[in-house]
């Protein structure tokens, strides 16, 4: 990975149409699957890890969605190759995390997670909708 490239790092908030915050999905983590995926985000983002040469779990509109996973607990992100301002930049979203011992359930129009991957990407592919819809809904 280019030593230049700017990398962001921001998180999944839900609205009204979507609920749900990746920021606090992942901290609600054990401590030991959170230092694990926390160790792989630090990677990514001091450039010793390039997300964009990694084996995606699914793609959305040709954004990579990286899944990493400890333990039964996993972080999805997007990791995204953007032209800002003529640089390159790689923005890092976090769009989920939880525990498939636990799974997910949302309110309102959103869909529930049994611990699955299909189950799984229903979640994370609303909240991509949403998200890649909709700019300013990271924090």
């Amino acid at each position: 990975m280019a030593r230049d490239l700017e990398i962001s790092c921001v998180c999944f908030e839900g609205s009204a149409l979507v609920t749900g915050s990746a920021e606090e999905e992942v901290y609600k983590l054990s401590a030991d699957a959170l230092k694990v995926l926390l160790s792989h985000l630090t990677q990514v983002l001091r450039g010793q890890i390039d997300p964009l040469k990694l084996q995606s779990w699914r793609d959305y509109q040709g954004i990579p969605l990286i899944l990493v996973e400890y333990a039964g607990e996993l972080m999805i992100y997007a990791s995204e190759l953007r032209i800002e301002r003529r640089r390159q930049e790689l923005k890092i979203s976090i769009l989920f995390g939880g525990a498939r011992a636990k799974g997910f359930h949302g309110y309102g129009y959103s869909t529930s997670w049994d611990g699955s991957d299909e189950t799984l990407w229903a979640v994370v592919e609303e909240r991509c909708r949403h998200y890649f819809t909709f700019e300013g809904t990271a924090t």
